[in-house]
């Protein structure tokens, strides 16, 4: 893998470890892993307008 692919995937495993935290698995009923770096950004912003 290029640089590029490597830090893409270590984005979205940072991310996925922080909602995994929360107890978020899956987004329509996809498992976290299967979704693309942007999808998992979707589902992270969510996470972050929720009121505490």
């Amino acid at each position: 893998m290029g640089r590029l692919e490597d830090a893409v995937d270590i984005r979205k495993q940072q991310l996925i470890s922080k909602l995994l935290k929360h107890h978020i698995y899956k987004k329509d009923g996809q498992q976290l892993y299967k979704l693309t770096l942007s999808e998992v950004e979707q589902v992270y912003a969510t996470l972050n307008k929720r009121p505490s």
